[in-house]
């Protein structure tokens, strides 16, 4: 299980490397674009959390710490190649340990693609990229609201469900679907 945890945690460190190689600081220039940035950063948050409990887990197989309930937990998930539940979004209840990391660097690989400095927004969006898919509508709906200079009231939201042959990973109740 130590080896499970070690060989997860440079995973999860290199998908950390990834969001920190942007620059999350920076002023954004659009709704959207901070938005972006703020998805980022709490997926950064989620991923130094789930960091820090792989660390003192191992740290426990080595006798430094004292085993928790929640290493133990942590220790029942890796022995089965799951991931731990409570690292899960959404309405997830069971996934394997490879899918979990494989559907985190999916979503991390998409919303740094989607902040790239770049005066054009893209056109679509995969929606099971983001952490919090409902706000992520909202802000687009009230970008749109001030660029058209319109009450938010008066406008009408449209999300086109377009299948595609992207893996499909259940970390929000919205991850099949993609937003025009």
């Amino acid at each position: 299980m130590k080896s499970v945890a070690e060989e997860t945690l440079n995973k999860l460190t290199n998908i950390l490397d990834l969001i920190k190689s942007h620059d999350l600081a920076s002023k954004e220039t659009t709704a959207i674009g901070s938005f972006i940035q703020r998805e980022l950063l709490y997926f950064q948050n989620l991923y130094e959390s789930t960091s820090r409990e792989i660390e003192l887990f191992i740290n426990a197989c080595s006798g430094h710490v004292a085993f928790t309930p929640d290493l133990y937990n942590i220790a029942l998930s890796l022995g089965r190649y799951a991931a731990p539940s409570k690292w899960l979004l959404g309405s997830t209840r069971d996934m394997s340990l490879a899918e979990w990391l494989e559907a985190l660097e999916s979503q991390v690989k998409a919303l740094c693609s989607y902040s790239l400095p770049s005066s054009l927004q893209p056109s679509s969006y995969w929606l099971g990229a983001f952490g919090h898919p409902q706000a992520f509508l909202a802000c687009v709906l009230m970008a749109h609201a001030r660029s058209a200079m319109k009450s938010v009231y008066v406008l009408e939201f449209s999300v086109e469900v377009i299948i595609s042959q992207l893996p499909l990973y259940p970390l929000s109740p919205e991850s099949d679907q993609h937003s025009n």
